[in-house]
């Protein structure tokens, strides 16, 4: 998937192209260019830069590391939808797995910083085969926003409502009472939300590549 900022960017170079602003090199004039820069960084002073900027590059990715491991520390997850008591480890996969994505469509946006229409990219096709390849792949994008939608709604807002209207009904007489009609209902009712949950996890799980901006 193409941030919409990339996108504006070819966008831009197309058009350059197009009106002849733009400079182009042929394939040989670019391995051409790779070959001799490749050639200079074996001499003074070029290898000299090329140590400087590796040992720039290392130091930069230490300072960072060190910042990740004391601050923002990015592979720790805390779930904010459980409670810091004992809790099932079937419980704790749901609701870390959900956290996960809940956290990549709240902080990175993907419904804003993401391009999910090819349009340009249709009128912009050379030939039919490149064209209905582009509308295929819209219809692609389209459909996993649509899948990342219904996801994080459930998750938010229907089963919420579901798990509450099971938690509302399990009153005193009910429990004192298990194993009569009304019991043996909300039991039901918990066993299919349990079956809804993992329909919901397989669903993230099969779109887990377009989870990244």
């Amino acid at each position: 998937m193409l941030s919409k900022k990339i996108i504006n960017r070819i966008n831009k170079e197309i058009k350059e192209i197009e009106s002849g602003k733009a400079k182009t090199f042929t394939m040989e004039e670019v391995m051409h260019h790779i070959k001799d820069r490749t050639e200079k960084e074996k001499h003074f002073p070029w290898c000299i830069y090329k140590h400087y900027r590796n040992i720039k590059a290392d130091l930069k990715n230490s300072l960072y590391y060190i910042k990740c491991s004391l601050f923002l520390k990015y592979n720790v997850i805390k779930i904010k939808t459980l409670p810091p008591t004992w809790i099932d480890r079937d419980s704790i996969l749901l609701h870390a797995m959900f956290k996960v994505f809940s956290d990549f469509i709240e902080r990175e946006k993907p419904f804003d910083t993401i391009s999910w229409d090819r349009q340009l990219e249709i009128e912009h096709a050379i030939g039919q085969e490149e064209k209905d390849r582009c509308i295929k792949e819209d219809i692609e994008v389209k459909n996993q926003k649509k899948e990342l939608e219904d996801i994080y709604n459930w998750w938010k807002i229907i089963r919420p409502s579901k798990e509450k209207a099971i938690d509302d009904s399990w009153n005193k007489d009910v429990r004192e009472k298990y194993e009569d009609s009304e019991g043996i209902r909300i039991s039901q009712l918990e066993q299919e939300l349990y079956e809804e949950e993992e329909e919901y996890m397989v669903r993230l799980i099969k779109i887990r590549k377009h989870l990244w901006t």
